[in-house]
């Protein structure tokens, strides 16, 4: 039984490791195609154990986050009208995909959602691994 509850305590630990809860880590968020060399497809996963939330107009219309890396850090911008928002549901294993613009320049860049595990929780940012 001791072994049981030791792999539980490490799993916690390495899930709460980077500050999310258990069920945000479990949020999956990727590239999956370049539409015209200016737009790309993103789709992001939920394989937590239960429904997470987003910020968003809709299922297909998500709010993101663009960051690029400069010569001095990773620089954010966008802007959203705020007319509309709401927390969207993401169901346990249901899957979403967003179209995202690419910033105007030659450097590194990513995307991040705005998510939490429940409406009164404050918003985390799910970044997508960086794309060239």
């Amino acid at each position: 039984m001791s072994k049981y509850v030791l792999l539980v305590i490490n799993i916690l630990v390495i899930s709460c490791e980077n500050g999310l809860s258990p069920n945000l880590n479990n949020i999956h968020l990727q590239h999956t195609g370049n539409i015209n060399g200016e737009y790309y497809e993103f789709m992001a996963i939920n394989y937590s154990s239960s429904r997470v939330w987003f910020t968003g107009y809709d299922k297909d219309s998500p709010i993101y986050l663009t960051s690029f890396m400069s010569d001095t850090g990773w620089v954010s911008y966008g802007g959203w009208c705020g007319t509309g928002l709401k927390d969207v549901k993401l169901e346990k294993n249901e899957i979403i995909k967003f179209i995202a613009r690419k910033p105007n320049n030659d450097y590194k860049w990513r995307v991040a959602l705005l998510m939490k595990n429940n409406i009164e929780e404050e918003v985390n940012e799910i970044w997508s691994p960086t794309l060239d």
